[in-house]
């Protein structure tokens, strides 16, 4: 189903957050300034394909919101 449902699929690499395991306990802690600087730039890029990628769902012809 979720091949359905998802037929434009594509792959995004990350490089680990931070090199300190304590760190990656905390990370939802954590601002974005003690994070690798390859991360923060890797979601930027990941969160930027993705909105230029979505498609609003559509009901009846008309796009939903909400």
């Amino acid at each position: 189903m979720i091949k359905h449902f998802f037929k434009d699929r594509d792959c995004a690499v990350l490089v680990r957050p931070s090199e300190d395991e304590k760190n990656l306990q905390a990370l939802g802690s954590m601002d974005s300034t003690q994070l690798r600087q390859e991360f923060v730039n890797g979601v930027d890029k990941l969160r930027n394909k993705l909105f230029l990628k979505a498609k609003p769902k559509l009901m009846k012809g008309q796009s939903m919101q909400g």
